[in-house]
């Protein structure tokens, strides 16, 4: 395609459509620094890949929009992790100084140990190597003589053994 012409034709998509992509942009997010961002990347990639585009099927208006919507999505997703990401941290701190809370935590883990102790040999095996020390089910069955399902066998004794005396403790 000729510069010229091509120069002509974005130019009009570009006046023509930047209004409507911004405020398509802006209800999704609600941002308008970050949504001039993403609707001017669009555009830059547009630049980059007009014949391409020309080429293709989808018309070079759609293909805005659907580079738009992806980058808002991405966006959002990225916010909704760091929101996350902040809730578990300022919890976490909240938590670092709290004495009652580690106290807990530690009866409970040793509560947790002294109940592992009162397995069954075999289940106390496959549970710790499962759990304690993140072997798979297949790696704990060949180190222990024993097929897949007989090592989940164990796991399901111990957690339900587990389990039942921890709800009981709760319980009184």
């Amino acid at each position: 395609m000729h510069a010229a012409k091509k120069y002509t034709e974005f130019e009009e998509l570009f006046r023509n459509s930047y209004n409507r992509l911004y405020f398509y942009a802006l209800n999704l997010i609600g941002d308008k620094e970050t949504v001039a961002d993403i609707v001017g990347d669009a555009f830059e990639y547009l630049w980059k890949h007009y014949e391409d585009i020309q080429d293709a099927a989808t018309p070079p208006l759609a293909a805005l929009y659907t580079f738009v919507r992806s980058r808002c999505m991405d966006h959002l997703r990225r916010c909704d992790i760091r929101n996350r990401y902040e809730t578990y941290v300022t919890l976490f701190s909240e938590r670092i100084d709290d004495e009652e809370y580690w106290e807990e935590r530690h009866e409970r883990i040793s509560r947790i140990m002294t109940l592992i102790q009162q397995l069954p040999p075999k289940t106390q095996q496959a549970f710790k190597s499962c759990f304690l020390y993140g072997k798979s089910y297949k790696e704990t069955g060949e180190e222990m003589g024993v097929s897949v399902n007989t090592v989940k066998t164990h796991i399901v004794k111990a957690l339900a053994f587990i389990r039942e005396r921890v709800r009981g403790v709760k319980g009184n």
